[in-house]
C-alpha cells in the first residue's frame, strides 16, 4: 500500500511540475523571429511563464514600442536573406537547423555557411535561454525542443526551404 501511495504521489508531483503546453510560447517566439508583431502581454496566460522567462521575452522598449529580445530581432532582420537562400537552394533544412547546400563551393559556400551559422546560433541561444529561464526539467525541455523544431521546420518549408537528404 505504501509503495502505491508513493508511486501515485510521485506521478502527481511530476504531472504538476510539467509546464504548460509549449505551443503558444513556441509560436510567439517564431512569429517574433519572422517579424510578425506580437505583444509580451500575450504570454501572460494561465499559467503564465516563469517570471525570469517573461522578463527576458519582454525585450526592450524603444521609443515606447516593444522590441523582442535581440536574437529574435536579428533573426527577423535576417529572414529575407534566409528566404532568398532557401528558394535558391543555397540553404537546406536539417533537424530544426539550417545549413549550406553541399553543392556550393568557394565564396557562395562561405556566404551560405556564415548565414546558416548565425541563424543557428540565434536559434540555439533563444532555446537555451527559454529552457534555462523557465527552469524546465528534461521532459519539458524535450517537449519544447520538439515543438520549436516542428514549428521552425513548418515555417522554413513555407519560405521555400528544402530538407537536406544525403546522396545515395
Amino acid at each position: 500500500m505504501r509503495i502505491a501511495i508513493l508511486v501515485l504521489a510521485g506521478l502527481l508531483l511530476s504531472a504538476c511540475a510539467r509546464t504548460a503546453d509549449p505551443q503558444p510560447l513556441v509560436w510567439w517566439i517564431e512569429d517574433c523571429a519572422h517579424g510578425i508583431p506580437r505583444r509580451p502581454a500575450e504570454l501572460e496566460t494561465a499559467p503564465p511563464p516563469p517570471a525570469a522567462l517573461l522578463t527576458y521575452l519582454r525585450g526592450d522598449l524603444v521609443d515606447g514600442a516593444f522590441q523582442p529580445p535581440l536574437p529574435l530581432r536579428q533573426r527577423a532582420a535576417r529572414r529575407p536573406l534566409l528566404r532568398e537562400a532557401f528558394r535558391a537552394g543555397r540553404i537546406l533544412l536539417q533537424d530544426g537547423e539550417v545549413g549550406p547546400s553541399p553543392r556550393l563551393v568557394g565564396k557562395e559556400l562561405r556566404d551560405a555557411a556564415a548565414l546558416a551559422d548565425q541563424e543557428n546560433l540565434d536559434r540555439r541561444q533563444v532555446d537555451v535561454l527559454v529552457i534555462t529561464l523557465a527552469g524546465m526539467g528534461e521532459a519539458d525541455a524535450m517537449r519544447y525542443r520538439d515543438a520549436i523544431h516542428a514549428v521552425r521546420t513548418e515555417l522554413d518549408l513555407a519560405d521555400g526551404g528544402r530538407p537536406w537528404t544525403p546522396a545515395r
